[in-house]
């Protein structure tokens, strides 16, 4: 099983790698074509980081490991929101006052509490992806309209913010090619590296293969956001942080849960409404609280949220539930 473990790193390694060279090719080329800054940072970064995320799920989703792409999405958005953001700001306060982050925040409310209703009255199916995937578009389309007139006159610094964000954006047409060609080929090969090996783990374990996607999947499809997050946290950039979660938790339920609904009718366990969609929806709450009420969170709440999720993970291995819900 030993071996298992170390395809499942390696699986995981190949998606981190291969999502960050095709976001730096798309990005490098959308530049290069004329695209503005705001739009290649808002669509292509912002997809980009939910790269991993909704290829594992859609393969899975494919090969009819539906519960391990299910487990992936919820359990991604709950690291995200507990865990990458405890990181930061733990070494540096998180700064909650930044411009279009309520309209972000309560746009992935909504989206949350639309997943959690919609999946548990009707599960996934191609209508309900086809929904999704277009209220993503609409997402998207808001955000650019809404942040032009604030970025717009500031495009040099803008594709300054891409740099940081995702590196070299100026390179040979070449090297954008390549960049892309082995982002895609990286990307598959990954997600089906991760998929078989973690649908082994489970079986050897005895354990579902939802608990796999809520933990070992979810955390290591999370590793890019933990380290912009420290990346930021170093430069003292921490809301920069907050801004990638927000946006890739709607990229996550909508971009990867929509893509995976395409696939057919599917129902989610009922471990996922007894306690992960619970967690989930409960996060989401506690982040919106700090943006709110414009308090930062501190290294106090950063060690409050790494300490939910460790009990979250424990509560999961052990089978808790939520009684108000399980009745």
């Amino acid at each position: 099983m030993l071996s298992q473990f170390v395809w499942l790193a390696g699986g995981i390694l190949l998606l981190l790698f291969a999502g960050d060279a095709l976001v730096r090719g798309s990005v490098a080329a959308a530049i290069r074509a004329g695209v503005s800054p705001l739009i290649a940072g808002i669509v292509i970064v912002g997809f980009g980081t939910s790269l991993p995320e909704m290829l594992v799920s859609v393969q899975a989703g494919l090969e009819g490991a539906h519960s391990l792409a299910h487990g992936n999405i919820v359990g991604s958005n709950i690291a995200n929101l507990l865990l990458v953001l405890a990181v930061p700001a733990i070494i540096s306060p998180i700064a909650t006052r930044t411009s279009g982050l309520r309209r972000s925040i309560t746009a992935t409310l909504l989206v949350t509490i639309l997943w959690v209703v919609v999946t548990f009255y009707f599960g996934l199916n191609p209508t309900i992806g086809v929904i999704f995937l277009g209220l993503l578009c609409l997402y998207v389309g808001y955000m650019v309209l809404s942040n032009r007139s604030e970025m717009a006159s500031e495009s040099a610094i803008s594709i300054e913010d891409l740099k940081e964000e995702v590196g070299d954006i100026q390179m040979p047409v070449w090297k954008m090619i390549a960049f892309v060609l082995i982002g895609l080929v990286g990307l598959f090969l990954g997600a089906q590296l991760t998929i078989n090996s973690g649908v082994a783990i489970a079986q050897a374990l005895g354990v579902s293969e939802a608990i796999i996607g809520l933990t070992l999947l979810a955390v290591g499809t999370s590793l890019p956001e933990v380290g912009a997050g420290i990346a930021a946290a170093m430069r003292k950039q921490s809301d920069m942080a907050l801004g990638n979660v927000v946006g890739s938790n709607m990229f996550n339920l909508m971009g990867a849960g929509g893509a995976v609904a395409l696939v057919g009718q599917q129902s989610l366990g009922e471990s996922f409404f007894a306690f992960s969609h619970p967690v989930m929806l409960g996060a989401t709450l506690l982040v919106a609280f700090f943006i709110f009420t414009r308090l930062n969170i501190g290294r106090i709440a950063g060690i409050v949220f790494l300490v939910a999720y460790a009990a979250y993970i424990w509560g999961l291995v052990n089978g808790w539930s939520i009684p108000a819900i399980t009745g």
